[in-house]
């Protein structure tokens, strides 16, 4: 018996260990909301009222000359909400998908920017936002870049 509650706790843990991170909550700054993908969408929910409300359209996502949204694998917001990070076209690595593509989309005026565009599809990684949300840094091909928005 013992050595069948240790096979199971070995499996148990192994799975754990082996299984892919989750992408996490994405927290309103407040904390009273969060927000996540829908339908092509990003959407927010409120503690509050608990209603949930479009703040990205599909629209918004779409790049000039396709007629098809970003298909959004994981996604942040700058410090001040004014800019989304877009991580899509994702590839595996080893056990994670790590490479893909970034895009920011200026919520200020609703411009779609491609970073990265000169690099092979699916090869940037890490692209983090600067802390004034001017700037964004991301991994290619083993060299850091960072680029203005």
């Amino acid at each position: 018996m013992r050595q069948i509650l240790l096979f199971i706790l070995l499996i148990g843990f192994s799975s754990i260990a082996m299984s892919q991170p989750g992408r996490g909550t994405k927290w309103s700054p407040e904390g009273n909301a969060y927000y996540f993908q829908s339908s092509g969408e990003i959407k927010k929910y409120s503690f509050a009222d608990q209603s949930t409300q479009t703040v990205i359209s599909s629209a918004l996502l779409t790049p000039s000359g396709s007629d098809q949204p970003l298909q959004i694998r994981d996604f942040n917001f700058s410090a001040d909400e004014s800019k989304l990070l877009i991580y899509t076209n994702s590839k595996r690595v080893w056990r994670y998908d790590t490479r893909g593509d970034y895009w920011v989309l200026n919520l200020a005026n609703n411009s779609l920017q491609q970073l990265g565009k000169e690099r092979p599809e699916s090869s940037l990684m890490f692209a983090k936002f600067s802390p004034n949300g001017e700037k964004v840094a991301y991994v290619s091909e083993r060299n850091v870049y960072v680029e203005d928005l």
